[in-house]
């Protein structure tokens, strides 16, 4: 061992210290008050790297055999937040994909609606778009046409179903979403909206509104196919100007597969808009909410 100029020991590389005593640090030639705050051998787990995994965050910690993953309760984001951003994400990612389902669901954020009904309201505009999207390829992708019968053989029978389908009453007597056909034999063959049919929360000054057109079918008489709807400009503006659109191709010669879905409020009767949406054999595709002032929460 060597000796230094002032008679202290000096290790040689690769020899260890005497028992006892520990190579001294330059830094400990200047001790401070708070050096035992410090001390970073019993400090290291919590310096260790934290990752994120599934929205849980963890931090890695050594427990003597292994370095294992132990979660991290975060404050700023308690377990009920971090659900309802993974739902927002997802719900983003559905209407990114289902453009409808987006506009029903701010209309029905709009009324005030629960998330039950913005969930509903979402579901029904990714309905709307899947019946599109199956009527109409998207991306100019071939129509598949059965193969004609063969000589001596009949043809099998299509499916046979009536022009116009409305929905059943629900408990509170409210209309449920019509589905309809519509050739032009059709038109003209309405009927005007009885007066002794009152749809719930009709009242006067209101409209008893037709689902399904008049103009193209629709009949007066059926609750199936009558809400209560503000006269201007949601029944006699908007709703009319769509009608008249489809009439128009109607009576051209375009087969119209049309579609009307009122969308109710908690504890509101009339609804608070209605989902109109037409997809044409021709290629006509058109949709529109129409709020209905009607049906706001009172």
């Amino acid at each position: 061992m060597a000796q230094t100029p002032k008679g202290r020991a000096r290790l040689t590389p690769g020899q260890a210290a005497p028992p006892g005593r520990s190579q001294a640090s330059p830094f400990t030639r200047f001790p401070s008050p708070f050096e035992h705050h410090f001390d970073f051998r019993d400090e290291g787990a919590s310096l260790r790297q934290r990752v994120t995994i599934g929205g849980q965050t963890y931090r890695e910690v050594d427990n003597g055999r292994a370095n294992v993953l132990v979660p991290v309760d975060d404050p700023l984001r308690p377990p009920a937040l971090v659900a309802q951003q993974r739902k927002a994400v997802v719900d983003s990612l559905f209407m990114a994909q289902h453009p409808i389902s987006g506009t029903l669901s701010g209309v029905a954020a709009m009324f005030g609606a629960s998330a039950q009904t913005r969930d509903r309201a979402m579901m029904a505009g990714a309905t709307a778009d899947a019946v599109l999207s199956m009527v109409t390829p998207r991306g100019g992708a071939p129509v598949r046409r059965p193969a004609p019968a063969g000589q001596g053989q009949v043809a099998a029978p299509g499916l046979k179903r009536d022009n116009i389908r409305p929905s059943e009453l629900n408990a509170l007597g409210q209309a449920g979403r019509v589905e309809a056909t519509a050739v032009a034999p059709m038109l003209g063959t309405g009927t005007k909206a009885y007066w002794r049919r009152r749809p719930p929360g009709f009242e006067s000054g209101y409209d008893r509104g037709h689902l399904y057109p008049r103009q193209l079918g629709g009949s007066g008489k059926d609750l199936r196919n009558l809400v209560t709807l503000t006269p201007r400009p949601t029944n006699r503006t908007h709703m009319a100007s769509f009608e008249r659109e489809i009439a128009k191709r109607v009576r051209s010669g375009e087969v119209v597969e049309y579609s009307s879905t009122p969308l109710y409020a908690p504890g509101v009767l009339p609804p608070g808009a209605v989902l109109m949406t037409a997809t044409g054999s021709r290629g006509t595709q058109m949709a529109r909410v129409v709020p209905n002032p009607a049906g706001r929460q009172r």
